[in-house]
């Protein structure tokens, strides 16, 4: 794997999300979400918006019942990609229930399209 610094120039800059991605995705397929947390919010610094880094934060931190963080990657995914808004209003009604805050949690399923 490349050694990252903070300099941001294209192909390196490209090079280095694109690894960092998938090697958080191969520990999200192996199951091991705390490794996969620590890899993609590093991918964050490259595209803090990118849609598919932030579902599988939320998603990790879910399983990880990190409710408050898997709120906020999801949150982020659904107001800036609306194509992911049926699964991920589903996953936010999750964590708002197991939270007790059951009527944000019918909110978001009231949102799911």
């Amino acid at each position: 794997m490349t050694i990252y610094s903070n300099r941001r120039n294209g192909s390196v800059e490209s090079r280095n999300f694109s690894q960092l991605l998938e090697l958080g995705k191969k520990y999200y397929r192996n199951n091991e979400m705390y490794k996969c947390t620590e890899i993609l919010k590093r991918g964050l610094y490259y595209d803090p918006t990118n849609p598919e880094v932030n579902y599988l934060l939320g998603v990790a931190y879910l399983v990880q019942e990190n409710d408050q963080e898997a709120i906020k990657y999801l949150q982020g995914v659904s107001k800036n990609n609306p194509d992911y808004n049926g699964e991920v209003m589903m996953l936010l009604a999750i964590c708002h229930k197991r939270q007790g805050n059951l009527p944000q949690a019918l909110e978001a399923i009231s949102k799911q399209v």
